[in-house]
């Protein structure tokens, strides 16, 4: 069980994950009225007899894309999470948007497979093949307030235990994903696993959005989704790697390191930590009144990546000369020149490294300043030159499993990814946006995943592992900053 917790955790720290148990799905008490069989434009979908799944099938023809190096390394990943929306929900509808959405997102149908020629993606609509490359949407209900969800509870069930791990060691027929929509007795959710191979956090975002205008209107005035190819992107001097000792060393370029025994992360997690598991809860007007009140051009993400440099540097057993290494995952689809409409993961680590000193005699304005000056110096030309180090990895034969994020093992190291800087509000159904995102996270491992709740009271969650000598500096950092709240996790 602690090995899927490792490997869970993988997925959702540096892409863009607890162990997840086996839930029954609740029938509903008020099935939609749907026939056993339905079509939607051109796609076809049916529903199981309990009318608990519905089974989309692909489109009737061939397709298939040889995966590049890129793509390669992140089909081993499953990014898990959840929607949370209060309001109403018709699921005959969302049945219906989610057959007509899925005619723009063909690649979604693709299975995984991997040949001595490279690795692809696939799928065949005709007759004879297309039950191997269906769709599942679980379909449940919990009599309880939405608020009350727990996200384990709302996952998809019944897919391959390789997928509820987070990475896997063999992608051979596995699906790019499934969802499972659940009602509650004033929401409902979403909660979904999605292959990283082609959909960072903004490419699963316009998904749903797409869904979402179809679900209100019927139809989208949203452009068709495409297939970025990275491959595409060339360095004007690439790197060159003669050996796969090269190519190890360079991983510590990417933020990742090579791992030759697993069992080494393993014991990593059955070590008590010395500390204390916080949640921290930043709210969005308090981050905009600190922005305002000190004239800072930054982001609410730069001061929330101030407050975590802070808290790490008051670690007593460091010394003012250490340095502290910080890495988030970047989102470079609009700098590469993408539209959102370009369906593809394209991202890439931005990395730092701070004297502790200088943390501890900085204020939160001088940091959230130099935040914002690390992420103006971020530039595609890097991106492009780790593109040549993934494609050579896949060239040499090299497992993406042996390749883990640096912070794992590092005392110093640490991370932080923002899944909340995005527009949520325009996934929209009949009015109703999602008042939260939740993912799960081992932040003792030394990576914090940032997410959302509160509606329109917007605010920013995230859990920190904190040593003991460092929760007094803590509690007093909430008491003089009004940025944040802080609780124990439960």
């Amino acid at each position: 069980m602690q090995k899927n917790l490792v490997i869970l955790f993988l997925v959702i720290t540096f892409i863009s994950m607890s162990i997840m148990e086996i839930f029954s799905n609740v029938p509903l008490s008020k099935k939609p009225h749907l026939e056993t069989f339905m079509q939607s434009s051109t796609l076809q979908f049916e529903l199981n007899e309990n009318q608990t799944i519905a089974y989309f099938y692909p489109p009737e023809e061939k397709w298939e894309k040889k995966l590049n190096g890129f793509e390669h390394f992140y089909s081993t990943m499953f990014p898990v999470a959840a929607f949370y929306f209060q309001g109403e929900i018709q699921i005959d509808r969302f049945i219906d948007a989610m057959a007509k959405t899925l005619e723009d997102f063909p690649m979604m149908f693709a299975r995984l497979r991997t040949t001595s020629d490279g690795s692809y993606a696939e799928f065949s609509g005709f007759k004879n093949d297309k039950e191997k490359y269906k769709i599942q949407l679980e379909i449940s209900e919990q009599n309880v307030n939405v608020e009350e969800g727990i996200l384990e509870n709302i996952l998809p069930n019944y897919v391959d235990q390789k997928i509820k791990q987070g990475i896997v060691d063999d992608t051979n027929n596995l699906p790019m994903g499934a969802f499972r929509i659940t009602k509650f007795e004033n929401g409902f959710s979403l909660g979904y696993y999605i292959n990283h191979a082609f959909f960072d956090q903004s490419s699963i975002l316009y998904f749903f959005k797409y869904l979402s205008d179809i679900y209100t209107n019927g139809t989208t005035t949203h452009p068709k989704p495409f297939l970025i190819d990275v491959a595409t992107l060339k360095p004007k001097i690439p790197p060159s790697f003669k050996n796969l000792t090269e190519i190890r060393d360079y991983s510590k370029t990417v933020g990742m390191r090579y791992v030759n025994d697993i069992n080494e992360l393993y014991q990593l997690l059955t070590t008590p930590y010395p500390g204390t598991i916080f949640n921290l809860v930043f709210n969005r007007d308090q981050l905009e009144k600190f922005r305002n009140e000190n004239d800072l051009k930054v982001s609410a993400n730069d001061i929330i990546q101030a407050v975590l440099f802070k808290i790490y540097s008051y670690d007593k057993n460091l010394t003012d000369e250490d340095n502290i290494y910080f890495a988030f995952p970047c989102n470079l689809k609009k700098r590469c020149g993408f539209n959102e409409n370009g369906i593809g993961n394209v991202i890439t680590g931005c990395q730092s490294f701070f004297r502790v000193g200088d943390l501890r005699n900085a204020s939160l304005t001088e940091l959230a300043k130099k935040s914002r000056e690390r992420v103006d110096q971020i530039n595609t030309e890097t991106f492009k030159e780790n593109l040549v180090w993934f494609e050579s990895l896949l060239s040499m034969g090299e497992s993406p499993q042996k390749y883990l994020p640096t912070a794992f093992f590092e005392p110093l190291y640490f991370g932080a990814s923002n899944w909340a800087s995005f527009n949520y509000e325009t996934v929209n159904f009949d009015d109703n946006t999602p008042f939260a995102l939740k993912t799960t996270s081992i932040p003792t491992l030394g990576i914090s995943i940032i997410c959302f709740s509160g509606g329109k009271e917007l605010e920013y969650t995230l859990s920190i592992a904190v040593p003991h000598n460092s929760t007094d500096s803590l509690y007093l950092l909430e008491k003089t900053s009004h940025l944040f709240s802080i609780n124990l996790e439960k």
